[in-house]
């Protein structure tokens, strides 16, 4: 019933969409081109779609840019944590939340022999990820 509910409703809102083509919707947009970085590469490419995140412009003056700067290479920390941990696992999740079969798999199996283990989801960095597979 509810799925019902919300289909009926996402088809009236965009179908209003379609017909009124004024206002600040895709209509509007369609022309307006701007510069995103794309996968952290550094030449910008010109795209005419939605902008889904604000990356950091060399333009910008230095008190509106991003302040977490990173300490240290990525190849550095992964060195730190291996000789650190016995076992360090750079898994999809954390060994409480996995987010794949494979590291579910793999924390069960080293939590049933009582291995204790310490843990980076490589999901949410994907150059910590590109790092792991330079360190190995």
């Amino acid at each position: 019933m509810a799925k019902l509910i919300s289909t009926k409703i996402l088809r009236a809102m965009t179908s209003s969409f379609d017909n009124a083509k004024s206002g600040f919707g895709p209509y509007c947009l369609q022309y307006m081109t701007y510069s995103t970085k794309q996968n952290g590469d550094s030449d910008f490419s010109t795209s005419t779609t939605y902008p889904t995140k604000i990356t950091s412009d060399a333009d910008t003056h230095e008190d509106f840019q991003p302040s977490n700067k990173r300490t240290g290479s990525l190849l550095d920390i992964v060195e730190k944590d291996v000789k650190e941990s016995p076992v360090m696992i750079y898994m999809k999740g954390l060994p409480d939340a996995p987010r794949c079969g494979f590291s579910a798999l793999a924390v069960k199996v080293l939590q049933q022999y009582g291995v204790p283990i310490k843990a980076r989801d490589i999901l949410g960095d994907l150059k910590l990820k590109e790092s792991v597979k330079t360190y190995t």
